[in-house]
């Protein structure tokens, strides 16, 4: 609770996106706009239609995309800005070094509130390949994450190294054999 509040302070948000579990557990002194997770999941056939009344504009290049904390192990927890066009210069970089195309299927393994998954995601997004997301418990449990590997035909991923040598000592060759690229972070 002292951490986000701290954060929330330091980062001078006037709008947090929340759920009612979010609600429950943190005071904040900024506009909490509610997210009903049931209505996110949506109905198959259906569309949603938001309204773009919120949007001021386009971002420019030199706009704030995300802040990133450090853990705040040496005192207190530091912002780390990040704009746009460092987003953008990153994604088309490793969308390029990487060879991210039509036909790559790309495993997340990385969690949304880690900084790495924004290049990580969004990479293959916009090189118009494949994602596949794995539920919280998948990711961590080698086995699982073998079995989305042939299932799906992945052949790019990213992986802390001792994660990737369970999926290793899990799978043979033959299993793997449609990883084309591994990173190893």
């Amino acid at each position: 609770q002292e951490r986000i509040k701290y954060i929330l302070d330091d980062s001078n948000v006037s709008i947090l996106l929340g759920t009612e579990e979010c609600q429950k557990k943190i005071i904040v002194n900024c506009q909490l706009l509610m997210v009903n997770c049931k209505l996110l999941k949506g109905r198959p056939g259906r569309g949603r239609h938001h309204s773009s009344a919120l949007l001021n504009g386009l971002p420019h290049q030199r706009h704030l995309a995300y802040i990133i904390y450090t853990s705040g192990t040496t005192g207190k927890p530091k912002g780390v800005t990040v704009e746009h066009s460092g987003v953008v210069n990153t994604l088309l970089c490793r969308k390029e070094e990487y060879q991210i195309k039509p036909g790559v299927v790309a495993l997340q393994l990385f969690s949304f509130a880690f900084d790495g998954f924004i290049a990580s995601f969004f990479t293959p997004i916009i090189s118009g390949a494949k994602n596949i997301l794995l539920s919280d418990e998948d990711i961590k449990d080698a086995a699982r994450i073998k079995a989305a590997i042939v299932i799906h035909g992945v052949t790019h991923m990213v992986s802390v190294p001792a994660l990737y040598r369970a999926i290793l000592e899990s799978a043979g060759y033959e299993e793997l054999k449609s990883l084309k690229s591994i990173t190893l972070a």
